[in-house]
């Protein structure tokens, strides 16, 4: 189960581009809330035994209890032997198992065991056996904007535009600088013509003189709707963060909606030229943006009440002709 699961997530690419240990993160941390399946199936098959040692009402648990440790002593008698002494040290993973009870008597029970994270539960036993797994993409997942993975989350998100935006913050995006750098291949170079710049994430999605004009109408877009000259949209194009200053809540999730649709037809534009050789013109993106953002507010239009709809898409961003709801453009 645990290989279906990474092949369903990276394919046949060997290694993985982010390392397991931050999959299992939650969503809210970075990662992908994937569930360790190992010790899932660890703790359903001691559930029975933890629930008997525990809860003293039932008229086996005394048996449970006396039993295995008769047992453990005629099989063991050295170690529960007090006449000599055995080792200075507990070993390792004596320490582990006691830390592990531990925790699960402090967190309630073995009940808990269920609602934590593997982590938590047996960090040392987790660490030494899910960080030889495979490589990360990255080494630190940390960025230097706060607030990023609220953003690559965010409900209005449908699911391929958030795995677009999270691979764009982790820099897993396999873009031509990744794959000479991660695999030595090809010279790093951006595939558009007449530009023979290093073909980084920030590159390909904001520096690139193809998409200047997309970048330059999308600014005027949001001069209309809010004035913020000077504004540095970098990080809000990159992370969702740092959005235009006194922009309200409703607006800033509007243009988050807007700025991973542009991201997302950028990116098919130039895996288009790579694989296809089709060099799709700046102002298709922006037609293009411009007709899936209509479809989805045409979509929240239909199947929203109308309190929950007037609360996502007010005006300035939408103007209302006999009736019907319609994106106001530049």
């Amino acid at each position: 189960l645990q290989r279906l699961v990474f092949q369903f997530l990276w394919g046949e690419r060997r290694p993985s581009l982010v390392r397991r240990c931050i999959l299992y993160q939650p969503t809210s941390e970075g990662g992908l809330g994937l569930v360790h399946l190992p010790s899932k199936l660890r703790f359903l098959l001691l559930k029975g035994i933890f629930a008997a040692c525990e809860n003293m009402s039932y008229p086996f648990a005394f048996f449970v209890s006396f039993l295995g440790g008769f047992v453990l002593r005629s099989f063991f008698p050295q170690v529960f032997s007090n006449s000599q002494l055995i080792v200075l040290s507990p070993p390792q993973v004596y320490l582990q198992l006691r830390d592990t009870c531990d925790r699960v008597v402090r967190a309630g029970g073995p009940r808990v065991l269920f609602d934590m994270v593997p982590s938590t539960i047996y960090p040392f036993l987790y660490r030494s056996m899910l960080f030889p797994v495979g490589t990360s993409g990255i080494q630190n997942v940390s960025l230097p904007v706060p607030g990023v993975w609220r953003s690559v989350n965010c409900k209005v998100l449908d699911n391929r535009l958030k795995d677009l935006s999270w691979r764009v913050a982790h820099g897993i995006l396999v873009t031509n600088q990744f794959r000479l750098s991660r695999w030595g291949l090809g010279d790093g170079r951006c595939p558009r013509e007449n530009c023979r710049s290093i073909e980084t994430v920030r590159h390909l999605l904001l520096e690139c003189p193809h998409v200047e004009m997309v970048w330059g109408w999308y600014i005027r877009l949001v001069n209309m709707y809010i004035n913020c000259m000077g504004w540095g949209y970098g990080n809000f194009v990159l992370y969702g963060v740092s959005p235009p200053p006194g922009c309200p809540p409703w607006v800033r999730v509007v243009l988050l909606l807007l700025t991973a649709i542009i991201k997302k037809f950028i990116w098919n534009s130039r895996c288009r030229l790579v694989f296809d050789r089709e060099n799709q013109p700046a102002r298709n993106i922006i037609s293009l943006s411009q007709g899936d953002m209509q479809l989805r507010m045409e979509a929240d239009h239909a199947r929203l009440p109308v309190v929950d709809f007037s609360r996502r898409w007010r005006e300035p961003v939408v103007y209302y002709r006999d009736g019907v709801p319609r994106m106001k453009w530049v």
